[in-house]
């Protein structure tokens, strides 16, 4: 506060009511002084608010859709973490949210200390939607602008799936992927290298990241490839959709075709046959991403660079499915 009031030439009541949208002071000089913040990156700490009036800090954790059994097994380990170490957390959830990635994220930053999950920005605007907080950004490479990172790596996992399917006498192997037809995601792009390594010829198929999504996507490979014995989904809650649309057609799993999906959901355990997959501790993913994120807060960690990047792999988990 005090750089900017230098930098605005105004003292630091006069910052405080610029900041705050109180009288008192002309409209030139809230304009100068908003500038002023706008180029130091300046927000209103609310951690020292919370010095003040004796508040808890608070973690901002982003999430794609809470509907996906997915993110509130991380949530669980991120809110429990974060209590552990005397932070509150305030959950966003991207799919059920009226308003765009940008905004919401904006919104967001104005209410809490740090932030952690799936940041879908770019690193370059890093700045002007999170000013100068600490932020740790989920399933991402490290780029330019970004700051704290745990890069979920797909390849070592999504290699072992492929070469254990193909070991093991699948011929026919695909995927249903999820996003924009002939897009692949991170997952989709490690397949592809994964079957290219063993010359195999590649098939893939998209879907929404939904039980009906992996359904859809199961009945088009079929249809694609009548032959087919072996489908890596996306995610665990599309490969339910997979075996869905197979028993449909009447092709036993894993007899005639083998299912694998990725995430290592306990949900996986129930569901006949149970159901192999890709497996991440995120226990461990949560609590890795509290600790870099608040440590950075404390100053303990640097806002960005190698210190603050982590790399976290998948493991191929055997159930029935395959």
């Amino acid at each position: 506060m005090l750089d900017v009031a230098a930098a605005a030439g105004v003292s630091r009541q006069t910052v405080t009511r610029a900041m705050n949208d109180m009288s008192g002071i002309s409209a030139s000089t809230k304009v100068r002084v908003l500038a002023a913040a706008k180029e130091l990156k300046y927000r209103p700490s609310r951690f020292g608010r919370g010095l003040v009036l004796g508040h808890q800090p608070t973690l901002g954790f982003v999430l794609d859709d809470l509907t996906n059994p997915y993110y509130p097994a991380l949530a669980a380990s991120v809110v429990s973490t974060a209590a552990d170490r005397g932070w509150n957390v305030l959950i966003s959830d991207i799919a059920h949210s009226p308003q765009g990635v940008s905004d919401l994220l904006v919104g967001l930053a104005q209410q809490v200390d740090a932030v952690i999950g799936y940041i879908r920005v770019p690193g370059s605007d890093f700045d002007q939607v999170f000013g100068n907080l600490p932020v740790v950004a989920l399933e991402t490479k490290p780029e330019a602008g970004h700051r704290g990172v745990i890069e979920l790596d797909f390849g070592p996992g999504l290699r072992e799936a492929v070469q254990y399917l193909h070991g093991s006498g699948r011929q026919r192997i695909a995927m249903v992927d999820a996003g924009p037809p002939e897009v692949p995601s991170i997952r989709g792009e490690q397949y592809l290298a994964a079957m290219a390594e063993l010359g195999l010829d590649p098939l893939m198929v998209y879907g929404e990241q939904t039980v009906d999504g992996g359904q859809e996507g199961g009945a088009a490979l079929v249809d694609a490839a009548p032959d087919i014995d072996g489908i890596i989904a996306f995610n665990d809650h599309m490969a339910f959709g997979v075996m869905k649309a197979l028993r449909h057609r009447g092709i036993a799993v894993p007899a005639q075709c083998a299912v694998i999906g990725i995430d290592g959901l306990e949900l996986g355990r129930i569901s006949t046959p149970e159901l192999s997959s890709l497996a991440l501790d995120l226990t461990e993913v949560g609590r890795l991403g509290v600790d870099l994120v608040t440590r950075m807060h404390a100053g303990e960690l640097p806002a960005s660079g190698p210190e603050v990047q982590r790399t976290v792999h998948h493991t191929l988990l055997h159930r029935e499915s395959s």
